[in-house]
This record gives structure tokens, sequence and C-alpha cells, in this order.
């Protein structure tokens, strides 16, 4: 699972510099099981299934306060002027662009689908998605704003290392 590690860093990386205009750094030790980030009501959680020659989804986790700053970045708006529906459509175009960029870095001559994302109650993510199989992807962001988690659930076969 090395390479699409390696492919969702780089992803996440140029999707945050470019989009976001965020520096960032992979905390290497920090799960979504033992960090800040899953807290029910300050988190926002989506899903993004997809298939290809291996499926699953696309998990992201992002706290408010930094959701907010994202959208601010990214859509150019005040924070005083950023609603509910700014925030779900950044964290849902944020799934978006991680899953397209990582599926093309991994191997740009495969063709996976990628479903509409959807957002899911942070409350059921720890019953569905934790704790982290070996064969998941899991990397926890940490910017400026603090961390965020992206994590890639597969369902079967998956890509070789």
């Amino acid at each position: 699972m090395q390479s699409l590690k390696t492919a969702m860093m780089t992803s996440i990386s140029e999707v945050l510099e470019t989009m976001f205009f965020m520096s960032l750094d992979f905390d290497i030790h920090a799960t979504l099981e033992n960090s800040d980030i899953m807290h029910n009501d300050l988190s926002m959680a989506c899903r993004l299934n997809f298939t290809g020659p291996f499926s699953g989804c696309l998990l992201i986790i992002v706290p408010k306060d930094l959701l907010a700053h994202m959208t601010e970045s990214f859509m150019g708006l005040e924070q005083d002027k950023i609603t509910a529906q700014h925030r779900e459509g950044t964290i849902k175009e944020l799934a978006n662009m991680i899953a397209g960029n990582t599926f093309s870095t991994l191997n740009n001559q495969i063709e996976f689908k990628l479903a509409i994302p959807e957002l899911i109650d942070t409350r059921t993510v720890s019953d569905q998605y934790l704790p982290t199989k070996e064969r998941d992807v899991e990397i926890i962001t940490e910017t400026t704003g603090g961390l965020w988690g992206a994590k890639i659930i597969l369902n079967d076969v998956h890509p070789n290392d």
C-alpha cells in the first residue's frame, strides 16, 4: 500500500498548496483514533465512494474551524460570509480533488469512477470506519489551522505495492 500512500500524500500536498494556499506537514504518529479530529460536533466528515481496479471509499474529516479557514482561502470569502453550505461544498470538493489526483498520480492510465461525495455523521465514523485495517491508508495532515484526516478504505483487490 506504500504506492497508494505516497500518491495520496503527494495529492494532499498539491491540492492544499495549490487550491487552498496552505502549507502543511504530515503527522506520521497521529491517527484518527488518537487525535482530536473526531470530536463529533467539532468536525465535518465526507465520504466519496470509488470503483475501478480496486474499490472503496475516501473519508475526509476536517474540524469545522479549519474547514471555515479552508473555505475562506478556496472561495475568497470573508469568514463572516461563510455559511454551512459553503463549508459542505468545500469538504466535498476537497474529497473530489484528493481522490482524482491520488488515482491519476498512482497510475494515469487506469480509470476510476468517483461517486458524488456525501456528508456523513461524524458519530458514525468510529463505528463504521475505525479501527484502521492493514490495507487502509490513513493520512493525518497538520496545517497552520490544525490537524485533519484523510483515509482510503479498500473493499477488495488493491494495487501492488
